[in-house]
C-alpha cells in the first residue's frame, strides 16, 4: 500500500461527503481510506456509514479532539505515506498521482502543499495543458525551508515510519498541533514542496480552500478563488 488517506471528522455533515467522495475518486489504486469520526453529534456518522466497506470507519464514543482522531487513523494505516485530510477538505482529482510521481522520483520524507481559498460551492478546476510538468522546491532538511507555509493538517504528506518516529500528533495541542509537528520534523530529510497549487479543498469558517500539488501549469482562478499563489521560475521539475 502506497498511501493511507486519513480523514478526521467532527460535526461536519455539510462537508464530509465531499471529503470522502474526493478520496474515493482518486484514480490512484494503491490507497486506503480511513475515516475517524470524533463523536459527532450531527448527521456525519449516518453519512459515513452509508459508504460501507469502501472506507474503514472508526467511531469514537467520546470527543477526543482532532489530534487523537488523526493518530487513531494513523495507528491502523498500512500505507508507506500518510495523507491527512480534515473532514471539511477535499482532494483535487490528481492529488495522489502527483504525490506518487514526487515520492518515486525524489524519495522525500515529507511533502508540504499549498492551499487555495474560495467561497461557495467547490469550483471545477480549469487548467491549460494540464499534466505536462510538476514544479517543486526541494530541501535537504525541513528546517532549511525558506518559503512560507501555511500550517494545516491537510497540507502535509509524511512517510509513515517518520511519523511514528517523532511520536505522531501531540495530544491536546490544538490549534497549534501542526506547528508542533513541524518542529518535531525540523531536522529530518528530505522535504519537497509544491510551488504550483492543486490537491485538496477545505472549509474554514465559511471559506473553502483547495490544497496540494498540481501537475500542469497555472490554473485560471474563479471568483473568490483568486488566492495568492504563483509559479516560481527555475524550479526543479518532475514529469
Amino acid at each position: 500500500m502506497k498511501f493511507s488517506i486519513i480523514i478526521s471528522c467532527f460535526n461536519q455533515e455539510n462537508f464530509i461527503r465531499d471529503a470522502v467522495d474526493s478520496a474515493l475518486a482518486q484514480p490512484y489504486s494503491s490507497k486506503e481510506i480511513i475515516v475517524v469520526d470524533d463523536a459527532s453529534r450531527d448527521g456525519s456518522v449516518n453519512i459515513l456509514e452509508k459508504y460501507g466497506d469502501k472506507i474503514h470507519l472508526i467511531k469514537f464514543k467520546d470527543n477526543q479532539g482532532p489530534t487523537a482522531a488523526r493518530n487513531a487513523g494513523a495507528s491502523l494505516a498500512t500505507g508507506e505515506f500518510l495523507v491527512f485530510l480534515d473532514g471539511d477538505d477535499a482532494f483535487l482529482p490528481w492529488a495522489l498521482d502527483t504525490y506518487q510521481c514526487i515520492a518515486d522520483s525524489k524519495k522525500p520524507k515529507i511533502i508540504l502543499c499549498r492551499l487555495l481559498f474560495f467561497e461557495g460551492l467547490i469550483p471545477l478546476p480549469q487548467f491549460f495543458e494540464f499534466g505536462q510538468e510538476i514544479q517543486f522546491v526541494e530541501y535537504d532538511a525541513l528546517i532549511r525551508k525558506d518559503r512560507t507555509f501555511r500550517c494545516s493538517a491537510s497540507a502535509i504528506v509524511i512517510e509513515h515510519r517518520l511519523f511514528d518516529a517523532v511520536g505522531g500528533w501531540t495530544q491536546n495541542f490544538f490549534p497549534s498541533e501542526t506547528d508542533d509537528l513541524m518542529v518535531k520534523l525540523g531536522s529530518w530529510i528530505v522535504l519537497v514542496r509544491g510551488e504550483v497549487p492543486g490537491g485538496r479543498l477545505a472549509n474554514d469558517c465559511g471559506r473553502n480552500r483547495f490544497q496540494t500539488w498540481q501537475a500542469g501549469q497555472r490554473p485560471t482562478p474563479r471568483g473568490k478563488d483568486r488566492a495568492a499563489f504563483h509559479v516560481r521560475e527555475g524550479q526543479n521539475k518532475c514529469g
